[in-house]
């Protein structure tokens, strides 16, 4: 079995978040004919019940104002236009495809590397993989008993009687205009159903040293009847710094799904057009009601805490968007 101290797990993430320098892509071009090029409308296109979409030079569609007004099916075409999947359009909340609609914009494609850690009662981090898998739940159970109680019969995330989690992130492309690229960073969280054990849990991203946040929000659902129809603003609590957001998630009040995430609308000067983009994701599980503390740095996010962590950075070329 690998141990890995919190140390030698912050040194990774911060070396395979790091962002090398290389040159632009492509022909130098003016930024202001580059910005006025992409901020043209090209075309409209016609979905369901004639309701028309207007589409940039870029790819990207043109915000759409009250998106709730829209049909189901509507809003789904709509989406799809924008790149999103039907996997993609049915895992979201409608008020996010709502969110993503009055943005505007097109998806871009992430290359997302995860790393599960499981950090034990000695503090010491375990790298989770496919091979250690059951090595490692072994020692999450010896943790847990000695927490909670031999005879305790419950079991904690993990075991087949309760949802799993799952993480990822969206990344959409908004437009530019002389001087930056726009951007929304969002870092999602999925919960199939509550875990048995609930304090509060922390989600996080960061950025490169040349992004800028200009807004930041935390929503949370939870999934009833097949629909996303609550949303718990006080139970998420957002904190902002320069180089990244983050935020505490309460899941203990309320049982099934639960889905929620952070986002950033970004700036990235136009400089930095075909270098490699990235933003880092990371959510911590908390195993009790000390939290899992969130330390930011630039492209780098550290989880100290008793508990189950996933980190993952998410890649792409800034300034680069697939057209096809």
């Amino acid at each position: 079995m690998r141990r890995f101290t919190k140390k030698i797990i912050g040194a990774f993430l911060g070396l395979s978040m790091f962002a090398s320098v290389i040159t632009p892509l492509g022909q130098a071009v003016n930024a202001s004919e580059y910005s006025a090029a992409n901020e043209t409308l090209a075309r409209e296109i016609k979905i369901a019940s004639n309701f028309k979409v207007s589409l940039y030079n870029d790819g990207r569609i043109e915000a759409i104002e009250n998106p709730e007004m829209l049909t189901n099916e509507q809003r789904e075409e709509a989406l799809k236009i924008m790149k999103f999947t039907d996997e993609e359009i049915q895992s979201f909340p409608e008020e996010l495809q709502n969110d993503l609609l009055a943005d505007g914009g097109v998806k871009v494609d992430l290359n997302t590397e995860m790393v599960r850690v499981y950090t034990d009662l000695s503090g010491v981090d375990h790298v989770v993989t496919p091979e250690n898998e059951e090595e490692i739940e072994k020692i999450r159970m010896a943790d847990y008993r000695t927490v909670y109680g031999e005879n305790n019969k419950i079991v904690p995330y993990g075991s087949h009687r309760e949802g799993s989690f799952t993480g990822s992130a969206i990344l959409t492309y908004l437009g530019s205009d002389s001087v930056v690229f726009k951007y929304k960073y969002r870092t999602t969280f999925d919960w199939s159903s509550k875990p048995v054990l609930t304090f509060t849990d922390s989600i996080a991203h960061a950025w490169q040293s040349h992004t800028t946040s200009v807004g930041s929000t935390a929503k949370q659902y939870r999934l009833k009847q097949g629909i996303y129809n609550f949303t718990y603003p006080e139970n998420v609590k957002i904190y902002n710094d320069v180089t990244g957001t983050r935020a505490t998630v309460d899941i203990t009040r309320h049982d099934g799904n639960h889905y929620g995430y952070i986002e950033d609308e970004v700036r990235i000067p136009l400089r930095h057009r075909g270098e490699p983009g990235q933003f880092v994701s990371a959510y911590g599980h908390a195993w009790s009601a000390s939290l899992i503390d969130v330390v930011l740095n630039y492209f780098n996010i550290y989880l100290n805490g008793f508990g189950d962590k996933w980190t993952w950075r998410n890649n792409f070329t800034i300034g680069q968007q697939n057209l096809s």
